[in-house]
């Protein structure tokens, strides 16, 4: 049975400059009881960026701060602080008791300051930190959805949802690392599987962040108004499902239910004079292996969807696409 067509719902939630801002003082706090090394020195970067475009904004300057400063730089700390606002607010339960987290937020602050000065090809690939905050984002997102959610050594997330739901977690640098990543995905949930208790249901999901192939260098995303920006990014995710669900789509394991594909960028509104961060998170299906599981995978994308209080779309078989 061929996988359906992807279907993409954009729900706005906007954070601005000064939203982001503020709620990262609480962020801080929760991060700092795990201690993690150069925590004060990044923190300081954002919030000073942040800032300066609030004030900006504020002032109607967001343009001409952009083209006195460096605008990556700026959206790196706007993306960025974004993040670990939205890994602040789904995981806020969690403590540092919890020693897999530990490691995963001290690793957050461990690679270079920007996203820019990455390099997955190196010999010391120093993706890590921000492949960490991927996995991070995606645990906060089902937690927020309800989701009993679980750190383990060996496994991005697992989820214990009535049978054990594992989630493995890729980030995309280039359109040739594609296939790679999600054969990695794959073989990796095909090992959780003969690895977890047999008499447990499985079921797993790949979850891909397309942030880096589609906006390498952070820049905003710039549109006339919210039906344009809603317009933009559901081609984006549509089509990058479209033209790679090749990859996915085939004789895998009947336990692989699903890709979810992570988009997270910097925007803007003309019209409107607004800036925020917009989260996109698409559901795509694999081959449905009946009834039981094609529910399953419905029920993950209607709470994933839920979470973002949508009145318009909960409830529906769509796959969703939302910001947060």
């Amino acid at each position: 049975m061929p996988a359906l067509e992807p279907q993409a719902v954009w729900t706005a939630k906007r954070r601005s400059f000064r939203d982001i801002y503020e709620e990262l003082d609480e962020t801080v706090v929760w991060l700092g009881q795990f201690k993690p090394k150069h925590l004060s020195t990044r923190i300081d970067q954002y919030k000073k960026n942040l800032l300066l475009l609030a004030d900006a904004h504020d002032a109607g300057k967001v343009t001409e701060l952009l083209e006195r400063r460096n605008e990556e730089c700026l959206m790196n700390s706007f993306l960025e602080a974004s993040s670990l606002n939205l890994i602040y607010r789904g995981l806020r339960k969690f403590d540092k008791g919890n020693a897999v987290l530990r490691d995963k937020i001290d690793a957050l602050f461990s690679g270079p300051e920007h996203s820019n000065d990455e390099n997955p090809t190196a010999k010391s690939n120093n993706t890590w930190a921000r492949n960490t905050s991927f996995e991070l984002v995606m645990a906060a997102c089902f937690a927020a959805a309800g989701y009993d959610i679980h750190f383990d050594p060996e496994a991005d997330l697992i989820i214990n949802d009535g049978l054990l739901l594992f989630v493995e977690s890729k980030r995309i640098y280039s359109d040739k690392r594609i296939k790679g990543n999600i054969d990695e995905a794959l073989d990796q949930l095909d090992r959780r599987y003969l690895a977890g208790d047999p008499k447990r249901q499985k079921r797993g999901l790949i979850a891909i962040s397309i942030s880096k192939l589609i906006n390498p260098r952070q820049r905003l995303l710039s549109a006339r108004n919210v039906e344009h920006l809603r317009s933009v990014l559901n081609e984006l995710a549509v089509n990058f499902i479209r033209d790679h669900r090749r990859h996915w789509a085939g004789p895998h394991h009947r336990n692989t239910v699903g890709i979810i594909i992570h988009l997270h960028v910097p925007s803007e509104i003309r019209e409107e004079n607004e800036y925020f961060t917009c989260r996109e998170i698409a559901l795509n299906e694999m081959q449905p292996i009946g009834p039981p599981e094609d529910r399953y995978f419905d029920e993950v994308a209607i709470r994933l969807q839920a979470r973002t209080d949508s009145k318009r779309n909960r409830g529906t078989r769509r796959r969703p696409v939302y910001s947060v």
